[in-house]
């Protein structure tokens, strides 16, 4: 018998991060490698917002903020948001997450119930089936077509609705194929939603890098958004957008390192570098040390000897560290 509960039985891991750990064990040996198998920019975040962030963090900036995030935060986005798309969002109605994953994930665990059927595309985000499975759902998947420049394939989509429909999954533009759905398959898909009252889920990270025209957005079209049943727009990913990949913090209120072999409290991950607190065996004196795709784990310079360390003390370390270009 199984120590797992069924709903996470059946989920495997995630092809381009097993081909990118491939690819990283190639490069370790020496081997050139382009990479294209995660979903990330290939330039580094932009100047002015790591300034900024090491801007905040040194000005205090690193408490608990509201669940759905800064009130700020989501007022900019709600104007920044309802201005691309033409239409008016409160900032009540935005949310802001640890990532464009949960994102998705927590809108499909809050609506699906076991045995609700989800129509999501295929090929698509892995992350769209996994999260139907994990919430008891029936993954329905709808192909996309090259001829219809990787848009629904309409007639399979009205073929596959059901009155156990209770979402449909979009992303436009796609991801993996890039394309854009056009107005009048959106306009087919609300159509259908709304006569059904089936919710959307549209995962439109990806609409700030296509550059000839605007991407139209289903919550834009008329009664959308006013229904009982609506639509979650899944609207940026800082990650996506503006090359902010992998900047996860986790940290306590204090970090008691004396007395531990090799004690991690706390990891940045600044342009794909990890940055660890560690207590080496043979020293009282925590180190900071980092390792990237071409450096194992090293230890890079030591910090102040103290008992007790505050993440206050490690950022602020951590900051120095990347201005003087110690984890390049």
């Amino acid at each position: 018998m199984s120590d797992f509960s069924d709903r996470v039985m059946n989920l495997a891991s995630e092809g381009a991060y097993q081909m990118m750990a491939r690819a990283q064990a190639l490069e370790a040996t020496g081997k050139e490698i382009i990479h294209l198998e995660i979903g990330q920019p290939d330039f580094p975040t932009y100047k002015n917002i790591a300034e900024a962030g090491m801007g905040a963090i040194e000005e205090g900036y690193t408490r608990y903020t509201p669940s759905a995030g800064i009130p700020a935060l989501r007022k900019a986005i709600a104007e920044d948001a309802g201005n691309r798309r033409g239409i008016n969002f409160d900032a009540a109605q935005v949310v802001v997450g640890p990532g464009a994953k949960t994102a998705l994930f927590f809108p499909t665990l809050a609506l699906v119930r076991p045995g609700d059927e989800v129509i999501y595309p295929d090929p698509g985000f892995p992350t769209y089936r996994a999260m139907i499975e994990v919430a008891g759902g029936v993954p329905v998947p709808v192909a996309l077509r090259e001829e219809q420049d990787f848009s629904f394939d309409l007639d399979a989509f009205d073929r596959l609705l059901s009155p156990k429909t209770r979402l449909i999954v979009l992303n436009t533009p796609s991801n993996p194929t890039g394309g854009v759905m056009p107005l009048a398959a959106l306009e087919h898909i609300a159509e259908a939603a709304r006569e059904r009252d089936i919710w959307v889920l549209s995962d439109e990270i990806y609409a700030r890098l296509v550059y000839d025209a605007p991407v139209p957005s289903i919550a834009a079209l008329p009664g959308m958004l006013e229904r009982r049943s609506g639509v979650i727009v899944n609207i940026a990913s800082l990650a996506a957008v503006f090359g902010v990949v992998g900047y996860t913090a986790y940290s306590g209120s204090k970090f008691a390192l004396r007395g531990f072999s090799e004690a991690l409290r706390m990891e940045v991950r600044p342009h794909g570098v990890r940055v660890a607190l560690v207590m080496p065996p043979d020293t009282d004196t925590p180190q900071l040390a980092y390792e990237n795709r071409h450096k194992p784990l090293e230890l890079k310079y030591l910090l102040p000897e103290l008992g007790v360390i505050s993440p206050e003390q490690v950022a602020r370390a951590i900051i120095q560290g990347v201005q003087r270009g110690r984890f390049e």
